[in-house]
């Protein structure tokens, strides 16, 4: 896992960029983010929530789901039951990934520096 240093956060629907910044910051790749409001603008494809999607190789598939509960439970200010955790794999293509969604990742606050 690792994030481009040359991401541009300002491509991104407004209210996830904070989202995705920690998420980066924490180490996940994401691949895929929106707060809501292109479907609420009329974009078919986009979802009606907040959402950030998180490749992840299969095999660790359950594991870094239990990894990523535990970073918001213990680096966000925030109540963990405003964002739902979803694994996913399709056996179809062999795609892993976590999405996360939730009013809640719209008002992520990273907790004071906790060492890691």
């Amino acid at each position: 896992m690792g994030v481009e240093e040359d991401f541009n956060y300002e491509d991104l629907s407004p209210g996830i960029q904070d989202a995705v910044r920690w998420l980066h910051s924490c180490g996940w790749d994401t691949i895929d983010s929106g707060d809501g409001s292109l479907a609420k603008a009329g974009m078919e494809c986009a979802y009606d929530e907040p959402m950030v999607a998180i490749a992840v190789p299969r095999m660790a598939l359950v594991h870094l789901a239990d990894r990523l509960k535990l970073d918001l439970e213990s680096f966000v200010i925030n109540p963990l039951g405003a964002i739902e955790i979803q694994a996913m794999y399709n056996p179809l293509d062999g795609h892993a990934i976590i999405l996360l969604t939730g009013e809640g990742l719209l008002n992520i606050e990273p907790a004071p520096e906790v060492a890691r």
